[in-house]
């Protein structure tokens, strides 16, 4: 393929990107991207409702955007480029 630009003209968002370096960070650790995320950011910050994986109780507790749309979904095939469910308490 070619390069939209030469290496460090331009900065682009990816998503494949984030997804791609959640799968590094596993493996180099050995853990799963949830676990790290949970270690590393969630409970060093006192963040009890933020994870890729709502509980039956937090997903009755979200919004949902738009009729018949599911507020609870598993976005774990994401898990490096979103899909974080959080609270403003938590924020």
């Amino acid at each position: 393929a070619k390069l939209k630009a030469a290496p460090g003209s331009q900065a682009a968002y990816s998503n494949l990107a984030f997804d791609l370096l959640a799968d590094a960070l596993a493996n180099a650790s050995g853990k799963p991207y949830t676990q790290l995320f949970e270690e590393q950011i969630t409970r060093p910050l006192g963040m009890k409702d933020t994870t890729y994986t709502p509980s039956p109780d937090q997903c009755r507790r979200l919004m949902v955007a738009e009729r018949g749309a599911s507020p609870c979904n598993n976005t774990l095939a994401a898990i490096g480029s979103g899909g974080v469910y959080s609270t403003p308490g938590d924020m």
